[in-house]
């Protein structure tokens, strides 16, 4: 019950969001440019109060959370409690520094719970427990980068977490997500912080062999490429070209040789906008790799 209470107070708090919006389209045909104007300053002034109140709660909120982890059995509950600090966390940006030393002392707690459950026969709960902890350290690295990724407690949770989500040969489709979602953002805290990464290159070709996650997966070598791991890219050469191939033949209804489809613009589906989303971002990996391997792309 308490945990109910806290997630309804914070959705309570950033409610004001949804409501705002709804009154700000209100009319807006018929206001002049001066009273929108207005009407914007005073949202903006009620959702930083709403946000600053919520930045003044997150100890107090952090510290209940991580006291009632300790006595969860239930991961289904272990899971909400998480969802929600993983929300505190996105919310409150950079401004979540003051309470790094609390999660760092807690995201290790919540990792030995994840690790000791292995083999559960609630497999649903684990997976959804994964990708909690996954979004959670996501959303931390994002904000605070390396202050994040340099600190050895936060070291010893995501690096496991990652060994442990990588180790699974058939990869749930959720964790790949959260996972290649998590690497790509460590990328940004430079290459110290990605080398430990280096040893699932093959575990991200293989994802990608499965015609998945394109769009993460080429990101994710061109970045290894940029921060300077060339050899450890280059072992898995035959897979990416195979994978890039994939790609531009998904997105190009021409080179798989059908002549007669046409793509008008405006009338692609889901599939075939992130196909041509997966090829773009193809096509700036190719453009990367011309240079570092030109021998090679040449061959």
């Amino acid at each position: 019950s308490s945990v109910t209470a806290m997630v309804s107070n914070v959705l309570h708090a950033t409610t004001v969001t949804k409501e705002s919006d709804e009154f700000a389209d209100f009319g807006v045909g018929e206001t002049q440019e001066e009273s929108m104007e207005d009407g914007n300053e005073v949202i903006d002034k009620t959702l930083e109060e709403k946000r600053r109140y919520i930045a003044q709660t997150t100890e107090r909120v952090f510290r209940r959370s991580f006291d009632i982890l300790t006595s969860l059995k239930d991961i289904s509950s272990i899971v909400r409690v998480l969802q929600m600090i993983s929300f505190y966390v996105e919310l409150l940006g950079p401004d979540i520094k003051p309470q790094l030393g609390i999660l760092c002392e807690a995201l290790p707690r919540i990792w030995t719970v994840a690790s000791e459950r292995v083999g559960d026969t609630e497999w649903f709960w684990l997976c959804r427990l994964y990708s909690s902890l996954a979004t959670t350290l996501n959303h931390l690295v994002s904000r605070l980068n390396i202050v994040a990724t340099g600190d050895p407690r936060v070291q010893g949770v995501i690096y496991p977490l990652l060994d442990h989500m990588f180790a699974t040969k058939d990869i749930e489709e959720t964790l790949a997500t959260e996972a290649l979602g998590l690497w790509r953002t460590i990328l940004a805290s430079g290459s110290e912080a990605a080398r430990p990464l280096v040893k699932h290159l093959p575990s991200l070709t293989r994802i990608m062999g499965r015609g998945e996650h394109y769009f993460l997966g080429f990101s994710i070598i061109e970045g290894m490429l940029i921060l300077g791991f060339r050899s450890e890219v280059g072992e898995q050469w035959g897979r990416i070209v195979q994978c890039l191939r994939q790609s531009v033949l998904a997105a190009s209804p021409i080179a798989r040789g059908d002549l007669d489809s046409t793509v008008r613009k405006g009338s692609g589906t889901d599939f075939t906008r992130r196909a041509t989303e997966d090829a773009l971002v193809a096509t700036s990996l190719v453009s990367l790799l011309l240079q570092l391997y030109p021998t090679e792309m040449h061959t």
